[in-house]
């Protein structure tokens, strides 16, 4: 598992395209999140949750887009092989 409980992230434990959004999204997500806890006002509170949100959104449509190609390759090759 990537999180240590007594360590936090353990970076020797990224190993893959998922592990490392997993951990950029996670990185994100709590930056984002502290500015939207301590903002002044109502506009601030808004921007800062957009961009949590457009963040989020991203990063899952681009672990989308990363299983759709690799499931297409693996089609590909299993087709050659037969």
């Amino acid at each position: 598992m990537i999180l240590n409980k007594r360590n936090g992230i353990d970076p020797a434990r990224i190993s893959g395209p998922y592990s490392l959004l997993a951990v950029m999204l996670l990185v994100a997500e709590i930056l984002f999140a502290i500015w939207f806890y301590k903002a002044q006002s109502s506009v601030e509170r808004s921007i800062a949750g957009s961009i949590l949100a457009v963040v989020f959104l991203s990063l899952m449509l681009l672990i989308m887009k990363i299983n759709q190609t690799s499931k297409h390759e693996n089609e590909r090759a299993e087709s050659v092989s037969h």
